[in-house]
């Protein structure tokens, strides 16, 4: 895998991250997350 491709991947995994942060704020705020408090800690 050379440079380009992984500074690719690296940029996509940090989105993803930070869609999944996005996601757990969007339900604590909905639900105040009571029911999934376990799956989602705080970080």
């Amino acid at each position: 895998m050379n440079r380009k491709t992984r500074l690719a991947t690296e940029g996509v995994k940090f989105i993803i991250t930070q869609f999944e942060i996005d996601k757990k704020d969007v339900c604590r705020i909905r639900k105040k997350c009571t029911s999934r408090k376990s799956l989602h800690p705080k970080i």
